[in-house]
């Protein structure tokens, strides 16, 4: 996990894709790279079904010659631990110079009872890296946490993307437990399902540059933290 920490200050989520496929061999190590994820909390494994342009239709859809559908339990707290999969899977495929963009409105024409998300994949046709913080459009560090002493956690969670960048996480307690809640109200109301997927996203980042820092963590679903008005405390984070 460690060596995925670069990442998270360069990914972007790209638009705008090549007409090339991606190759035979890419596409197996695209799938080999999701099942070698790991899942959140003791989850069902994510699986994945690559889809071709036309396969995938859907609001918002991003053009793209190929698209990941990801599949798996849809159990309580199933949206945040693929999240936390789904994640780790493109940081490594950033890391691998392939492209992605999640599509939380997109759905594949024939789907089972346990579709979760889309990605979009392929060559990037516009810039695919960011080169600094300023690139990111995200709260200042003031909205992520309350807590003194986790910046470098907290800057990781605050790069993470969201569905249409509503940033719903909140980092607080303290250094050693830090409780890791979800915006709610009218506002999230339509978003609540992507957002619960993009707190998953959000640990993902917090548990890289925990352990990037050197430090242990262990994560928990469903966390019992006092949440500040108008977040509810969704996980928890115990570094040591």
């Amino acid at each position: 996990m460690t060596k995925l920490y670069p990442q998270i200050f360069t990914r972007k989520s790209v638009r705008k894709y090549r007409a090339d496929k991606l190759s035979q061999d890419a596409c197996e190590k695209v799938l080999d790279l999701l099942g070698a994820t790991k899942p959140l909390d003791g989850a069902q494994p994510l699986r994945g079904e690559l889809k071709q342009a036309g396969e995938v239709r859907g609001l918002f859809l991003v053009k793209a010659p190929q698209y990941l559908c990801l599949y798996g339990d849809k159990g309580a707290n199933s949206l945040i631990s693929a999240g936390y999969s789904a994640q780790q899977l493109v940081l490594t495929l950033n890391a691998n110079g392939i492209s992605s963009c999640y599509l939380g409105a997109a759905k594949p024409s024939r789907r089972g009872g346990d579709y979760l998300m889309a990605l979009a994949l392929g060559y990037a046709a516009e810039a695919p890296l960011r080169t600094s913080e300023q690139q990111f459009r995200r709260k200042p560090l003031s909205e992520v946490t309350d807590i003194e002493g986790i910046e470098d956690i907290a800057r990781a969670v605050r790069l993470a993307p969201s569905a249409v960048n509503s940033q719903p996480w909140f980092l607080t307690g303290d250094r050693s437990e830090i409780a890791v809640c979800r915006k709610t109200g009218l506002g999230q109301v339509f978003l609540q399902r992507l957002n619960e997927f993009d707190m998953g996203i959000a640990l993902c980042h917090l548990e890289i540059a925990a352990l990037h820092a050197g430090l242990a963590v262990k994560l928990r679903v469903g966390g019992t933290g006092r949440a500040p008005r108008g977040y509810v405390c969704t996980a928890s984070a115990s570094i040591k």
